[in-house]
């Protein structure tokens, strides 16, 4: 029931730009003490054997998960935990996964990499990861990466500058308020900085 006022003072400040907050302190200031209040979509995600976690940005299924957490050990200067977690990044393969959305239960099988839905436009170190979706919307923007493997999804995203909302062969792209994801091997989960918490879920 609290109205939050954001100063952005992070690293990214990922939700003050997705929502049009200038970086400016003392413009953002102002526009606490004279903005309306604004309604935004929180996500929630739920994986097996594991409590319900909220995000702001995105969560994504498998690959996202492992890179995550290494650029947060990068990010750190943790590089004995970065040489632990690139083999498990290194290991990820395409695997066969089913996703339901709200508007087709029937659902999707494809062989993927991984998984994102986001939430708002931006996460992680300022990525633009779904440029279409927005905060405020009462949807979630779902991307499916189908058959690439992990060569071909680097090659990618090292001439998009890492943009990954710029990836080709997106097997679907859908607005939804709920998704499913059922994995044929346990994969890792992310939800937005905190995939420490979710490794080796599948559900």
């Amino acid at each position: 029931k609290a109205t939050l006022g954001i100063l952005p003072l992070g690293t990214n400040n990922n939700t003050a730009t997705s929502l049009g907050i200038p970086r400016d302190l003392s413009e953002a200031s102002a526009l606490i003490a004279a903005g309306p209040a604004q309604w935004v979509d929180i996500g929630r995600v739920r994986a097996s054997g594991h409590k319900p976690a909220v995000f702001l940005e995105m969560a994504g299924v498998g690959l996202p998960a492992v890179l995550t957490e290494l650029g947060q050990h990068v990010e750190k200067g943790r590089w004995d935990a970065a040489r632990e977690t690139l083999p498990q990044a290194l290991s990820i393969e395409p695997t066969v996964t089913r996703v339901l959305l709200d508007k087709d239960p029937s659902g999707r099988t494809v062989r993927t990499l991984f998984v994102l839905i986001a939430n708002g436009p931006r996460a992680g170190a300022g990525l633009t990861v779904a440029p279409r979706a927005r905060l405020d919307d009462g949807m979630l923007d779902v991307h499916i990466f189908e058959d690439q493997d992990q060569l071909a999804l680097a090659k990618q995203l090292i001439e998009l500058g890492g943009n990954i909302g710029e990836l080709e062969r997106v097997a679907t792209h859908a607005y939804t308020r709920c998704v499913r994801v059922e994995a044929s091997r346990p994969l890792p989960v992310v939800a937005d900085g905190y995939s420490g918490l979710w490794r080796r879920v599948h559900d």
